[in-house]
């Protein structure tokens, strides 16, 4: 018979997981970690959160309800995910997001997870200035999931693009209704995606032009 030398699996199995901490931080393998709140208790969210700081990771905690926000909110954190789908039913609602989006305090990023699919999606969050995303099935659905990408930005946020765009191109300078392509546009988003947070900031300025 094999004995468990903890109390229950899931110990054995945290164990484990600040080991692999350890382990990807010594190596440099990766900066950044998800932690669903629904998965962990309070005493598993808060051990993985400070492992995690500790390693010096980025945490992005996931909750997916109100009640779910009230436990991640005892963390020390600036950065939250709302993942509109329920992991329970696997029925999706972006109004997740913005249901709880006035119960986030302020200098915290919400990241909205899941649902997004169009063009009108990505404005959507836009408008009531949520500007990171995390969308994954809609783009591996497609051929070319980079392309996804640029088009659906490209289309949410056209005027913000454009603008930018007719300050560091000649001919958008002269005539703002050329045609305006993917590479353009590619050009205009590279400027700012050095870090994730200087291409949000991208998307997020100036509302009114999106």
């Amino acid at each position: 018979t094999f004995v468990y030398p903890f109390q229950a699996p899931q110990q054995f199995v945290l164990m484990i997981v600040k080991r692999l901490f350890f382990h990807v931080f010594t190596q440099d393998l990766l900066n950044a970690i998800l932690l669903i709140v629904a998965c962990l208790d309070d005493a598993q969210l808060h051990d993985l959160f400070e492992e995690a700081c500790e390693a010096q990771l980025d945490v992005l905690v996931e909750v997916h309800d109100r009640h779910e926000l009230d436990r991640a909110l005892a963390l020390d954190l600036d950065l939250i995910g709302i993942n509109n789908r329920d992991l329970h039913t696997f029925d999706t609602d972006l109004n997740t997001t913005l249901n709880l989006l006035d119960h986030v305090p302020s200098g915290v990023t919400v990241v909205t997870e899941s649902g997004l699919h169009t063009a009108d999606d990505m404005r959507l969050m836009l408008e009531q200035r949520v500007s990171t995303f995390l969308i994954g099935e809609s783009f591996m659905r497609q051929p070319s999931p980079g392309d996804a990408l640029a088009d659906m930005v490209l289309a949410a946020t056209r005027k913000r693009a454009v603008a930018w765009l007719a300050g560091h191109h000649d001919g958008f300078a002269r005539d703002r209704n050329i045609a305006i392509s993917r590479q353009h546009f590619q050009d205009a988003a590279g400027h700012f995606s050095r870090t994730t947070h200087e291409f949000s900031e991208f998307l997020a300025s100036d509302t009114s032009l999106h």
